[in-house]
């Protein structure tokens, strides 16, 4: 074969429900069930591919403490912590992010588990 052969794989992102699109100054991100145990993690990105913010997510099988049953629920990795904290607050799976220091534009959110990855564009602004 003459020449060089050059290989781009894309791949479609998942989709990933964050709101309030457009945004002020915050969003809330729907972290989706059965997330693999490690390697899990959340980015977001402006339009040239800086990051703002990333942040390590795992889940735990964990007993619920008011009714015994086992929930499915995410958990950061705190830095320096050998314990896993909940990054996740409040009931469905919500994530929050404060939005208040970003620039007005367009930014890419993107959670990455595993071999998946989920993907929303939020827009911020005034």
């Amino acid at each position: 074969m003459e020449g060089n052969s050059t290989h781009t794989c894309e791949v479609e992102a998942l989709p990933l429900p964050v709101y309030p699109n457009p945004t002020t100054d915050y969003i809330h991100i729907q972290i989706p069930q059965g997330l693999a145990l490690e390697h899990t993690w959340l980015q977001v990105t402006d339009l040239t591919g800086s990051i703002l913010y990333k942040n390590y997510l795992y889940t735990a099988i964990q007993p619920c403490k008011k009714c015994g049953s086992w929930i499915d629920w995410p958990f950061s990795r705190v830095a320096g912590k050998s314990d896993l904290t909940p990054a996740i607050k409040g009931s469905g799976g919500l994530f929050s992010i404060s939005t208040h220091s970003w620039p007005v534009g367009s930014y890419q959110i993107t959670l990455y588990s595993g071999s998946d990855i989920y993907g929303s564009q939020v827009v911020k602004t005034n």
